[in-house]
């Protein structure tokens, strides 16, 4: 964590702090994540870190959740024009979202896990239809991301773009 002062045009000053954080736990199947945060907010005593680390990374997830629903379900393309019906189609997209990230992050950190943990029975059967792989049923979580339904798939979201918040502030 360091300390520094940015001076903006004229004779203002604002102070920094930076904070640098790695992934505590790797994934199995990805990179650690490190995350080099500035913010404008104090953070003395030390421990003003870990708790600054812990915001951005609820925020991130918050990110996230809203790219789901604008990439992956889509939802500025409603063509809905009576508002409870957006209310109620947005309400559904929320769900699949929801599920969506449940799904990639048990995927993320435990991709050996069969199919059925996360995935009702008939999801594992559409699943199984687009299996590549036609001589055997889905083994593992990790295999339904060539199926472009799978836990990682969907949209643009990727495995990478979402960090655990189990970091630590160095």
């Amino acid at each position: 964590m360091h300390r520094a002062k940015l001076r903006l045009q004229g004779e203002k000053t604002v102070e920094l702090w930076a904070v640098a954080t790695v992934e505590l736990k790797k994934p199995k199947n990805s990179e650690r994540v490190w995350w080099n945060l500035l913010t404008a907010r104090v953070l003395e005593p030390p421990e003003d870190a870990v708790k600054c680390v812990g915001d951005y990374a609820r925020r991130w997830g918050i990110e996230e959740f809203h790219r789901v629903l604008k990439d992956g379900c889509k939802v500025e393309h409603l063509a809905l024009r009576e508002l409870d019906h957006v209310q109620r189609a947005i309400g559904i997209e929320e769900i699949v979202a929801w599920s969506f990230m449940i799904k990639h992050k048990l995927d993320r950190e435990h991709p050996e896990l069969p199919p059925d943990v996360p995935f009702d029975d008939l999801e594992v059967a559409v699943l199984n239809v687009f299996n590549l792989k036609k001589s055997r049923k889905l083994a593992s979580l990790g295999e339904t991301d060539r199926l472009g339904g799978g836990a990682r798939s969907g949209a643009s979201v990727r495995a990478s773009a979402t960090a655990s918040p189990d970091t630590k502030p160095s």
